[in-house]
């Protein structure tokens, strides 16, 4: 009996010791965050587009970000002769595999405009909602340094699942290109 307490006591200390040296252990792996803009979409679709990610966790070569970004896309002559202009926020999740490879998923949440639409000349609001689905690779530059540099080369399609007012051109499925260049730290 008189071993039972110095036991217990031993027992107790040694697993809080253990678990105190899983929480530095986690504590001390770095979530990173990541700012990015866009260089295809300014030149064509013509949105001006801004990411903010932050790693929610890691594990070897398995990763997931969760981030949003904030797009623009002024006034703008569409091929069809209609002005149109939008802006949007999208919040997006990025699930990265082997190495670089990631999947992403897009929600974006719309207000746009059509003015003086080319064959009635009335003008349209409306507030949209659509979603991507992305397929890309990130390499990452100056990696051992406190900021790296990122290029991210994305494809991938989407489609809209709400327009609270009908455009007088369809909402169809779509595929898109991106190329984001950043910084991670």
């Amino acid at each position: 009996m008189k071993y039972v307490f110095p036991s217990i006591l031993f027992i107790l200390l040694a697993v809080q010791g253990m678990a105190q040296s899983n929480l530095d252990s986690l504590r001390a792996k770095k979530k990173y965050w990541t700012v990015e803009t866009s260089v295809v979409w300014p030149i064509y679709p013509g949105i001006y587009k801004v990411n903010f990610a932050r790693e929610l966790w890691s594990k070897k070569s398995f990763s997931g970000e969760l981030g949003f970004s904030i797009n623009i896309q002024p006034e703008r002559t569409d091929p069809a002769g209609d002005h149109f202009s939008e802006e949007f926020i999208t919040l997006f999740y990025r699930q990265f595999f082997w190495k670089g490879f990631l999947v992403q998923i897009d929600n974006n949440f719309a207000y746009g405009r059509l003015t003086n639409w080319k064959n009635t000349g009335v003008n349209y609001e409306s507030y949209a909602i659509f979603h991507d689905f992305l397929g890309g690779y990130r390499f990452e530059l100056l990696k051992k340094h406190r900021v790296s540099l990122t290029i991210i080369p994305l494809a991938g399609g989407g489609f809209t699942s709400y327009v609270n007012d009908s455009w007088p051109r369809a909402e169809l499925p779509f595929w898109e290109v991106n190329l984001m260049v950043g910084m991670r730290f």
